[in-house]
């Protein structure tokens, strides 16, 4: 799944959760920064030399799609290149459960698709897209720092934008994205959090202009706000976190907390379980989780 480049070392590759060495010299600084350095366009290396690392997606047409890390340690530059599927999964090919397709059919509301790095946050996101795509008649503005998956139009059309290039920040983009005359909103991000002023800009489009968002966390936590949970916290605390947090957004909003149930789903037979979370048919939660716990 990643490809990890680092300075006095061989070239690496993640395989079944694994790091695994390639069978080749180690890299000198020069040839990784160099590598790297190609690959980025002007306002990329601007930002690598700043402030020493940067976020960017790369694409070989034709044969695959990275998105990659750069940035500078103790032996000198690096970079990780994670793989983004070309293919994208439909909701039943990820074994989703049927309530995830009854999610995508909503005309409007906010769906936060959560979980750890790794757990498939950004496919189940793309799967939901897709299943919206091929149904829909819609025009999806999707803002992401980077890009990953590249939807094509179907029934949709869709609007690709990236913080950083095509816009400013998450909040300035979803500022005009009703002006956009977008039906369905997709905010994705790797970073911890999302801002509040963010999240409150959601809710504010799904209340005014009756729109369809859906964003990314990578926590099952209330770090959005800035008021996380400690890293030896188990499920059922991080979604009492959670649902705390979220009846604040929304009495925010709203002036009113939302009301919140819980319907856990079966696990997957690669034994993760899915937990969606129902807010007065306003926003759903989709918190990922290990089978049992």
């Amino acid at each position: 799944s990643d490809l990890h480049l680092s300075a006095e070392l061989p070239p690496m590759i993640r395989v079944d959760g694994d790091i695994r060495r390639i069978n080749v010299d180690p890299m000198e600084h020069e040839q990784v920064h160099g590598m790297v350095y190609d690959i980025m366009n002007d306002k990329q290396r601007k930002d690598y030399e700043e402030f020493f690392e940067v976020d960017f997606s790369f694409e070989i047409p034709g044969l695959a799609r990275f998105r990659v890390n750069a940035f500078n340690q103790d032996r000198g530059a690096a970079a990780v290149f994670r793989t983004i599927p070309s293919t994208i999964l439909s909701l039943e090919e990820l074994g989703c459960p049927s309530s995830f397709k009854e999610i995508s059919n909503q005309p409007r509301g906010i769906v936060l698709v959560t979980g750890p790095t790794g757990s498939g946050k950004s496919t189940t996101l793309a799967a939901i897209i897709n299943e919206i795509n091929e149904n829909f008649s819609k025009h999806i503005v999707t803002i992401e720092d980077p890009v990953e998956f590249v939807h094509p139009n179907k029934k949709s059309v869709f609007s690709h934008r990236e913080v950083g290039s095509d816009a400013v920040s998450f909040a300035d983009a979803l500022k005009v994205a009703v002006r956009q005359d977008a039906d369905v909103v997709l905010v994705g991000t790797d970073q911890p959090y999302l801002r509040s002023e963010t999240l409150h800009r959601l809710l504010e489009i799904v209340t005014e202009s009756h729109r369809q968002c859906v964003a990314l966390l990578d926590e099952l936590t209330g770090r959005a706000a800035g008021d996380p949970v400690g890293p030896g916290a188990d499920t059922a605390q991080k979604f009492a976190q959670t649902r705390m947090q979220i009846k604040k957004w929304t009495k925010e909003v709203y002036n009113s907390p939302a009301q919140m149930t819980q319907q856990p789903v079966p696990p997957t037979p690669a034994e993760h379980g899915w937990i969606p979370w129902y807010v007065e048919n306003q926003l759903h939660l989709l918190g990922w989780v290990r089978a049992g716990g």
